[in-house]
Parts: structure tokens; sequence; C-alpha cells
């Protein structure tokens, strides 16, 4: 396990990781968008073979792939669970499944640190002083074996999730080891903050700012959502940036948004992830009382300096979660038919009893054959377990 500290750097901005999407459409009607401003999504790869980001699927065949530091990446990087922002072209929704093709694809994380507490009866542990919740829907990198129970202290991991303002706690959806990590990162609410220090406050840790040039700092309030990238000296986190996790929106005739009350006025004026909404003149489907801070929702209107001036408010219900199921299309890989598992888009999956085929059956999986895959993560969130195997016609 390496757990050395990162050394002071320059570092780039960080890219925010709203959960959001924005169509531009002639519209409201299905079709193909053809605004010529294309389509934006944000949010946890929901599938692979292509990826699936919103319920869009994007062809990556032809993107530029790049990671927060600007480095190139490959398609076979993206992994199930990981926040990206997507840049796609045309948006084809003649179909029921809603597609695009990918021309930017960046991947996005909101914390970066050493492993703290370990609640394992919770089912939580801490980073750099925020908590971070493990569910049914969380996904672990293969080197994670055994998923939350190879957490330890000290270990520097990786996580993308779904952060809840009210609770301040980040509902991971995919959580990786990197113990090369070269700088520490939080995305979160500032609790407080000293001036005199001068320091920060996000959930339980204070972070030094005075180490960075007064005007690289926004003007900071208690409850303000940010990015701060920082290291460790002496002991102590100091910042080495520090910025606005809002989002500012250009003007379009047409955008949706799908994500998290992140600040609320009231149930007529509040913000997405950080996208100011007014919905003064909205219909809402769904129950109004429950826009609320941490509520998830989905805005349809259209933009205009900054702010989305909403014609729908889509009030969801947090029984039903986020992701409804995995998927993954392409080619068999490694089947091993004694420990019915194979690989798709170099994802490890799992099938049993309960998985239902389409176009065949268990006897016809062979390496090579094109089949799509739904499921949902294994126990240890290391795997897919197939609910349904889908083959391509030959």
């Amino acid at each position: 396990m390496n757990t050395r500290l990162p050394t002071r750097r320059r570092l780039t901005a960080g890219l925010l990781a709203a959960a959001l999407l924005i169509t531009h459409l002639t519209g409201c009607g299905g079709g193909v968008d053809s605004g010529g401003t294309g389509i934006i999504a944000s949010g946890p790869i929901s599938g692979l073979g292509s990826i699936f980001v919103n319920d869009v699927r994007f062809d990556d065949d032809s993107a530029e792939i790049r990671d927060e530091q600007g480095a190139l990446l490959t398609k076979d990087q993206l992994k199930l669970g990981m926040t990206v922002i997507v840049e796609g072209g045309t948006l084809d929704t003649r179909a029921a499944q809603a597609t695009s093709t990918a021309q930017v694809i960046r991947v996005v994380s909101d914390l970066v640190g050493p492993v703290g507490a370990v609640d394992a009866a919770a089912g939580s542990f801490t980073v750099l002083g925020q908590t971070v919740i493990v569910g049914a829907r969380t996904l672990f990198d293969g080197s994670l074996t055994g998923g939350f129970s190879a957490l330890v202290p000290g270990m520097t991991v990786q996580v993308y999730s779904q952060y809840d303002p009210l609770t301040r706690q980040y509902a991971a959806t995919r959580i990786e080891q990197l113990p090369d990590a070269t700088f520490f990162k939080i995305r979160g609410v500032v609790a407080a903050r000293d001036p005199q220090a001068p320091s920060l406050t996000l959930g339980s840790e204070v972070i030094g700012v005075g180490g960075v040039a007064g005007s690289a700092v926004p003007p900071v309030d208690i409850g303000d959502f940010l990015s701060v990238r920082l290291l460790a000296e002496s002991g102590q986190l100091a910042a080495t940036s520090v910025r606005t996790a809002d989002l500012m929106l250009g003007d379009h005739p047409v955008a949706r948004v799908e994500g998290t009350v992140t600040e609320i006025l009231s149930s007529r004026s509040f913000k997405v992830n950080g996208i100011a909404v007014d919905a003064v003149t909205a219909h809402f489907d769904g129950d109004e009382a429950k826009v609320v801070l941490g509520a998830r929702v989905g805005v349809l209107g259209s933009t205009l300096a900054g702010t989305l001036v909403a014609a729908r408010v889509i009030v969801h219900d947090d029984s039903v979660p986020a992701i409804a199921s995995f998927a993954l299309v392409g080619a068999v890989q490694e089947l091993d038919a004694v420990t019915r598992s194979f690989r798709i888009r170099n994802t490890p999956v799992v099938f049993d009893d309960g998985t239902a085929f389409s176009g065949g059956a268990a006897a016809d999986l062979a390496n090579g054959r094109l089949a799509t895959v739904s499921g949902l993560p294994s126990l240890d969130g290391t795997r897919i377990v197939a609910t349904q195997v889908t083959f391509a016609a030959p």
C-alpha cells in the first residue's frame, strides 16, 4: 500500500461534475436535434459499449477523452460508475434509446485522498473529513478485492459520487485505489471559514487557503459549494486552488437538467447542482413540497443569463435508484463456464440461474459472441451480476 503524500506542483483547475443533461432542441417532441449546438451530459456512466450517461447512448469511437489533468485516455479506460462530462453532437430521439456522438469526454471525480475512519456497520468511510456512503449501486475497482472490506485507513482512493448537500455526504458510484495520487481534492460545501487564518472548513476538514493567490479565491460564504485542490504540508491540508462548483450555462432555447437541489430559497427558486432555476411559472410533476435541499429533480425549460427558466419540474421519488441498472454492449471475453463468468468491455460479469437469456441460451455464450448485458453490482461491488443477456443477431 502506498500512502505517499502529494508534493507541491502547479495544478490545473478542477472540472465540475454536476449531474446534468442539457439538450438543445427545435421542439419538445422526439426527433433529431437540428439546432447545431448538440448535447452536454454529465453524470455517472451507466453503460459501456459506447457510453450511456443520463439515458443517452453516446458513440465514443471518435471522442477525445481526457482526465482532469488534461491527459489523453482511451475509451477502454472508461468504467461504470465514473462521473463524466460529455460534449456531443446531434441528439437523435426517434428510437426508444436516445443517441448522440460524443465529441469530448472529460472524466471527473469528487474526492481524492486517504481513507480515514471506516464504519463497516454503517457502510461508510471518510476521506479528508468527508463521509462517503457505500450502497447497492456502488462499484469498486478490481484492485479492491472484496470491495468495501478492502478499504483500510491511509489507503489513497478516488471517489466518484452523487453529493447530497442536505446530509453533506457522498453517495459513491465508483471507488478506485489511487496509490500514485499527485494531489488531493474535495468538492463540497463550506461549513465554516476563518478569514484570519485564513482557512475554510469542508465537512470536518480544516483547509488552509493562505497559499492561494487572493485573485484565485472567489468570495466565499458558509454554504457555498466549492471545488478545492490541496496537498499536505507539515500535517496540515493546504489549498492550491479554490473554485466555485456552481455551473453557469449559456443561453439556449431549450434545456433539460437532471440532478440534486444544492441550494434553495423556495420550491420556485433553487439551484440544481449549482445551476440557478427560476420555476415561478413552471408546472410541477410530483409533489412541489418535496422540492427541498437534496431532492432529485428534472427541469425542462430555457436558459437565459445563466438561469434556467423552468417550464416543467419533475420531482423524482427518492425510493427509486437514480440508476435502475447497468448495461454492457460488446464481445464476450474470458468466458469461464465453470465459474459462470466473462468480461465485456473489460468489465467482469457473472451469471446465475436467475439470469434471463434472449436470442439464445447460456450454452450459446462464447468468446467473441456479441451480446448486451443488463445487471446490477455484486454484493462486493466488483462485478456485474447479469439479470438479462441478449445475443446480437448472427
